[in-house]
């Protein structure tokens, strides 16, 4: 998948803006709405493992697998794959059984990683893929996988975000994104089907856990902050890539961003995460 084809809308901001989103959702979102890195009965399963191998598909900065290494033994393998690697930590800061390295989930991956791993770990992919492509992921994870080996899906979408008291500026963001999700071709639903999308692709054992930020304590103002760098980055990303009615220029993309701006300080933002997981048969 060539960045200038991409449906991906975030990496208009400055790479370090994008990086520094990438590691502020891993600390402030995903990490605290689960309690942990990835679910008992997989850290069980890896843990157990002779040697046993991972690989971090759209792994972004890598900061997940770095902070996994920690939690297996150092004979662990941790692999990680993105079509985007401006975004990579430098090498000399990571584990040295961390790897990072170009990937595309959308693509066949080559033979000689056809069974190498004990666990595939997604997240966040609601921005990259289209409607059409989830299924097309899922069928490639799959061959990724040993016999018996987990994929794990973090994901959050649409249907998760929301602002107490309600914010007309934060519901204007969210109907102009949908309209833009939808003329590129990303599914709205984001991540309510995909657990049936993970079972129809030939996993088993599978199922869902779901997180909400209003349940954790303290996260009201990192949500706040989170949501506004999302906000901020996908606005100016839609207009790059011709924009939706009322949503066209970069003029009105920073006009909705301080609205946004505003009405938060009065507001509390609620993010969601859903944790997808099944075992590929075998």
């Amino acid at each position: 998948m060539a960045l200038s084809s991409s449906v991906y809308i975030l990496n208009a901001a400055t790479p370090t803006l994008e990086q520094e989103r990438l590691d502020f959702q891993h600390h402030h979102l995903f990490k605290p709405l689960a309690g942990k890195l990835v679910p008992e009965h997989i850290l069980i399963h890896l843990q157990a493992r002779s040697e046993p191998k991972v690989a971090d598909l759209a792994t972004g900065t890598g900061l997940w697998l770095q902070e996994l290494a920690s939690q297996l033994p150092s004979d662990a393998t941790l692999d990680g794959y993105d079509y985007d690697v401006s975004k990579f930590r430098a090498t000399e800061t990571l584990p040295a059984n961390v790897r990072l390295g170009f990937g595309d989930v959308l693509k066949p991956f080559s033979s000689e990683l056809h069974g190498r791993y004990d666990l595939v770990h997604l997240r966040l992919l609601m921005y990259a893929l289209k409607a059409d492509q989830w299924a097309k992921v899922c069928e490639n994870v799959l061959t990724l996988l040993k016999p018996g080996g987990w994929l794990l899906w973090g994901e959050t979408g649409y249907p998760m975000w929301q602002c107490f008291p309600i914010s007309p500026a934060w519901n204007q963001y969210l109907d102009i994104e949908m309209r833009g999700a939808g003329m590129l071709g990303r599914d709205v639903a984001v991540p309510l089907r995909l657990l049936q999308q993970v079972r129809d692709a030939g996993f088993v054992d599978c199922d869902d856990k779901h997180f909400s930020s209003i349940s954790v304590t303290g996260l009201e103002k990192r949500m706040t902050q989170l949501m506004r760098a999302i906000s901020f980055q996908s606005l100016r990303g839609l207009v790059e890539k011709g924009g939706v009615e009322g949503m066209r220029t970069h003029d009105e993309a920073e006009r909705l961003t301080r609205a946004i701006m505003e009405d938060m300080k009065s507001r509390e933002a609620n993010c969601g995460m859903t944790w997808v997981w099944g075992l590929g048969a075998g």
